[in-house]
C-alpha cells in the first residue's frame, strides 16, 4: 500500500530526503474532504465535500515497505501502542490519483489529537497545496 504525503516530506519537500530512501516512485494525488492546516508541521483534517489536499503518493520499493513505515513512524512521532500520545498518526485513507485511474487506499499521516487542537481557521492553507502554503 502506498503512503501519500502533502507536507514537508514531498518530493522537494525540506524532509524529502527522509522517505526518498525507500521510494519506488511518486505520483501526483489529493487526498479527499480533507483540509490542510499550517500548524508547528503541515496538519490535514477531515474538511467539507469540496475540499481537498494536495500531495504525492509514494510507492515504497517492495521488501522495504515495512522499515520505511517503522522509520517514518518514528520520523512522525507515531507510537501505534500509545496514539493518545502520538505527534501522528497513521491511518488508512482513501486518495485520488491525479492522473486519473482508480483512486487507492494508502497510509497517511494526520495530526495526533495535540496537535489537531491547535488547528484554527486562519490556519488554512488556501488550495490545500503546502508548496503553496505562505
Amino acid at each position: 500500500m502506498p503512503l501519500f504525503v502533502y507536507g514537508t516530506l514531498r518530493p522537494g519537500g525540506e524532509n524529502w530526503r527522509v522517505a526518498a530512501p525507500w521510494c519506488l516512485r511518486a505520483e501526483p494525488a489529493s487526498l479527499p474532504r480533507h483540509r490542510l492546516y499550517r500548524l508547528a508541521h503541515p496538519a490535514a483534517l477531515p474538511g467539507r465535500d469540496d475540499e481537498a489536499v494536495v500531495g504525492d503518493l509514494l510507492w515504497l520499493r517492495p521488501g522495504d515497505d515495512e522499515e520505511a513505515l517503522a522509520r517514518l513512524d518514528a520520523f512522525e512521532g507515531t507510537d501505534p501502542a500509545r496514539p493518545e500520545r502520538s505527534y501522528y498518526e497513521r491511518v488508512r485513507r482513501r486518495v485520488e490519483r491525479a492522473a486519473g485511474g482508480l483512486p487507492v487506499d494508502a497510509w497517511v499521516y494526520l495530526p495526533g489529537a495535540r496537535l489537531r487542537a491547535t488547528a484554527t481557521d486562519d490556519r488554512v492553507v488556501p488550495g490545500g497545496d503546502w508548496h503553496d502554503a505562505p
